[in-house]
């Protein structure tokens, strides 16, 4: 039986002093007549595994809200639920700004029921994920997974194995690499867009956390200038993937165009070794400060204004959804890296075998090592990864992170030059913090 109850506690320390201990949750009540509502932008299964937890918790129900794609109706009405206090008890946080502060005071902290369940263990979390996740030391999005980006180098240039063996490598040190070379390779990257630029460069000129700003720098400006000129036209506006390493028609065509190839995890050939590879590597792409820029969009939000009982119901049905499946149940979707290493091992086991079939047999590419290696390879270096300094690839509110995308546009566009986007980004982002303070 379902069980949960929530509960605060202070202790005194001394005379004249009261030291508050963090909020516990007492998961000690029954919830059997608790429901819950999980809105989700689409149904990728969520509902199949609604299902299967209510015949395991008789008694409760969950309710699965299915926008169906319906961004803009989504976006719309949960505001207004939102504000209203009439939101579902769970939301997926790519319908939710949840690091706009009016919303996130409006959701509850999974920490204190996190730290009070005596069944959750950090071990079987990828727990710097979850800590990169945080707003203002508050969890307001649980993430379910994670993404991330890794280059592999374009192995025509010249000192390319040094650059393919690197720990980490920055965006502006990408930019500038590619500057100084002397290969004759045009563009950067088919994936290096506004997207790209924005949420990857900014991030080193710009700290939210301490206000810092400084695109007036001579360096950002000419790094600006070069990646007007190193991003290919066509691709500067919108995201394009790269179809993977293992094509090797599309990669003699890249190999002639771009300097390195920008993946994530959910492309699982960036951690495969080839006969005969274009390019090599896979290396992270860091902030400044070294940390791994974790995009951890597909997270739940918890309603502060639910019942400690459906909090509860809540937590116990996202433990479900990172429960790995029994021999007798359907395969789990699972998207990009999962936040549990166990979901992840799941997740490879499930995919590799189809993955190396399709490059072996379907584009003729041959693998290095047994399939065995390849999967043992992949976890290791998946959870080597895992357990580097993080921080959220979201690195503000939306209402300062479009301000350079708006820019960048324009600069982009040839409305404006480098120096004037540097301006307006300094002068629009200073006056943002200040009025969000």
């Amino acid at each position: 039986m379902l069980m949960g109850i929530l509960a605060f506690s202070l202790a005194s320390c001394g005379n004249e002093r009261v030291a508050e201990q963090e909020p516990t949750v007492d998961l000690n009540i029954d919830l059997e007549g608790t429901s819950i509502s999980v809105a989700v932008i689409y149904d990728t299964g969520i509902s199949g595994i609604a299902e299967m937890f209510m015949t395991e918790n008789p008694g409760t129900t969950i309710e699965i809200i299915n926008y169906d794609g319906d961004w803009e109706r989504a976006f719309t009405q949960l505001a207004a639920e939102i504000m209203s206090g009439e939101a579902p008890t769970v939301m997926t946080s790519s319908l939710v700004d949840y690091t706009d502060p009016n919303i996130s005071r409006l959701m509850a902290d999974w920490f204190t029921i996190m730290r009070s369940d005596p069944d959750f263990r950090e071990e079987d979390y990828f727990m710097n994920v979850i800590n990169a996740a945080a707003v203002n030391g508050r969890l307001v999005g649980f993430p379910m997974s994670y993404d991330y980006q890794l280059v592999a180098f374009n192995n025509a240039v010249p000192g390319y194995r040094q650059l393919a063996e690197r720990d980490t490598i920055t965006a502006v040190e990408l930019l500038e690499f590619h500057a100084e070379s002397d290969a004759n390779i045009p563009y950067v990257d088919s994936n290096f867009d506004l997207s790209v630029i924005s949420h990857s460069l900014i991030p080193s000129f710009f700290d939210y956390q301490t206000g810092q700003i400084d695109f007036e720098n001579q360096r950002f400006i000419d790094i600006l200038n070069h990646s007007l000129a190193a991003t290919e036209p066509e691709k500067s506006f919108g995201m394009t993937m790269s179809g993977g390493l293992f094509d090797p028609n599309t990669q003699a065509e890249r190999a002639a165009k771009y300097f390195y190839n920008i993946n994530g995890p959910y492309d699982l050939s960036v951690f495969m070794e080839f006969e005969n590879a274009l390019f090599e590597g896979s290396v992270p792409l860091v902030n400044s400060r070294g940390e791994l820029m974790a995009n951890v969009w597909d997270s739940y939000l918890l309603n502060a204004s639910a019942t400690h009982e459906q909090q509860v119901l809540a937590w116990n049905f996202v433990k479900f959804l990172l429960r790995v499946p029994a021999e007798d149940e359907p395969q789990r979707y699972v998207s990009s890296t999962p936040i549990t290493p166990a979901l992840l091992r799941y997740s490879l086991e499930t995919t590799v075998t189809g993955l190396i079939d399709v490059c072996e047999t379907h584009y003729g590419s041959r693998l290095v090592g047994t399939e065995e290696e390849i999967l043992e390879y992949t976890y290791n270096r998946m959870i080597e990864i895992a357990n580097m300094p993080m921080t959220d690839y979201r690195y503000a509110p939306n209402s300062i992170t479009a301000i350079p995308w708006e820019v960048l546009t324009e600069f982009h566009e040839g409305l404006i030059t480098a120096e004037q986007a540097a301006a307006q980004m300094q002068n629009r982002m200073s006056l943002a913090i200040m009025e969000m303070n």
